[in-house]
């Protein structure tokens, strides 16, 4: 439980930190240039996604199982093959992308003149994937204190890096940073690795190729990688739809709203998965399996719903504190955005048991699905409504995979809602919806009082008996987490 706190304060410093660098960005390059920058690193994302999600979990998830059953050696063959294969990777993929960087900038940009950021990008692939190579192997020990303090510190460090390369290259800057801070951030990383690993520190220089490992990251990440190709993939494509029909500005609009969102969904979803993949995957009752998905859902929402309600209230404000008055046309897609991921927590968690529990088929059944609709939504809506229409078009197809991962659910492991968690989904919709109604008021002392004590509202309606005397004497949560 500690462990898990210890990840929210650094998962919420690094969002603060983020928002700050966002700010940065969106005043030195425009709705225009960050439009730009975001088609960059979404490239820089989707070619990374072999190291990121098939490589890496694999570590993950062979050392900590090796190291558990006193098996050193294997454990030193995976941390040298993890390296190999990711840097060498990295290097790999980057030989590949530059000597086509003018045809990619002119599909994913609109003009070969930014060929030069696509070939920054892709020099930033192996130097990445060594900063997240070395963090990987540090999580992989369960050194989850190394991690976070690895995790916060280059955090901290990237942010005059951001504002001092922005300031003085612009967009080349923007990218360039990127390599920077990953450079300083593996160095660092290392670092605390050997520190860690003392006189059992696997060295730099060594390099293995060993068949059966690489076996295991083919068949442990196939389905992860598969998943996150076609996600990336149909993001990138949207992306892409986006600033060739509707112009860089509008991408940079769309830029800011996913940006906000993937920085609250950090917070209270994808934090939450360093625990619980693996917790899950240690479960074979369905029963238990059923309980602790209502559990995360629970805990997520607690997390996730005050922060969704005050980004709904003040969409305006935050908006310009975050970004500038330039972005005010994506305060009203905001709303469409907050919605959207509403499904997408209940959809994200109830699926969240498949791939543990190596339900392969029915996990990419369901990912590549939603992928291919998302994108045709997408375009239809992209064509007949514009931005606002794309944005609408995630939110409905969260709302649809909702159902359709509850019945799936409900016929693989017998899975229900309990009923706290009925009245905890109810009523957060409710309140977002008063959110929103109360968004469209002028800023005013009464308008924050309205939101807070709808929220108290929320709190009680939602919350079990055992959780309002956490509410009402705090003193017990922390006795709790001080024993955890």
């Amino acid at each position: 439980f500690r462990n898990s706190l210890l990840i929210w304060f650094v998962t919420i410093s690094v969002t603060i930190i983020g928002i700050v660098q966002t700010k940065v960005l969106a005043t030195q390059l425009g709705p225009s240039g960050l439009g730009i920058f975001g088609q960059c690193t979404a490239f820089l994302a989707f070619i990374g996604i072999p190291i990121a999600n098939g490589i890496l979990p694999a570590a993950n998830r062979y050392i900590p199982a090796n190291q558990s059953i006193g098996e050193y050696d294997k454990v030193n063959r995976w941390v040298i093959s993890t390296r190999t294969i990711a840097i060498g990777l990295g290097i790999l993929v980057m030989i590949i992308v530059v000597p086509f960087a003018g045809i990619i900038s002119d599909y994913l940009l609109g003009s070969q003149e930014y060929a030069p950021l696509i070939v920054l990008s892709a020099i930033a692939i192996p130097i990445s994937s060594f900063y997240l190579t070395q963090r990987a192997l540090i999580q992989s020990f369960k050194q989850i204190r190394i991690w976070s303090f690895t995790t916060l510190l280059i955090s901290l460090l990237g942010l005059p890096i951001v504002i001092v390369l922005v300031k003085r290259y612009g967009l080349y800057g923007a990218v360039g940073q990127i390599i920077l801070t990953s450079l300083i951030g593996g160095i660092l990383a290392t670092i605390c690795f050997n520190w860690y690993r003392g006189k059992n520190a696997e060295s730099l220089l060594l390099f293995r190729w060993d068949n059966q490992i690489v076996a295991k990251m083919g068949k442990f990440g196939g389905a992860s990688l598969t998943s996150a190709i076609m996600f990336s993939a149909v993001i990138l494509i949207i992306r892409s739809l986006i600033i060739n029909h509707l112009g860089n500005e509008q991408g940079g609009i769309y830029h800011a709203v996913s940006s906000i969102s993937l920085q609250y969904l950090s917070i209270g979803l994808f934090s939450l998965s360093v625990y619980w993949f693996p917790h899950l995957a240690g479960l074979s009752s369905h029963k238990i399996v059923v309980r602790e998905l209502n559990k995360f859902l629970r805990i997520s929402f607690s997390i996730m719903i005050p922060i969704l309600v005050v980004l709904m209230t003040f969409r305006t404000q935050v908006i310009e504190l975050v970004y500038s008055s330039s972005f005010s046309a994506a305060s009203a897609l905001l709303p469409i955005q907050i919605i959207g991921d509403y499904f997408r927590i209940i959809f994200w968690i109830t699926s969240a048991s498949l791939l543990p529990m190596v339900m392969i088929k029915q996990f990419m059944g369901l990912s590549i699905s939603f992928d291919i609709v998302l994108l045709i939504i997408s375009g239809y809506l992209l064509k007949q409504s514009g931005l606002p229409g794309c944005i609408l078009a995630y939110a409905i197809v969260n709302g649809i995979w909702v159902f359709i991962t509850y019945f799936m659910q409900r016929h693989l492991i017998g899975f229900r809602f309990t009923l706290p968690n009925i009245r905890l989904i109810l009523s957060s919709g409710t309140v977002l919806c008063l959110a929103y109604l109360l968004s469209e008021e002028e800023f005013s002392i009464g308008k924050f009082i309205l939101m807070v004590v709808s929220l108290g509202i929320w709190a009680f309606v939602s919350s079990t008996p055992e959780e309002r005397q956490f509410i009402m004497h705090p003193r017990l949560l922390f006795s709790r987490v001080l024993d955890a």
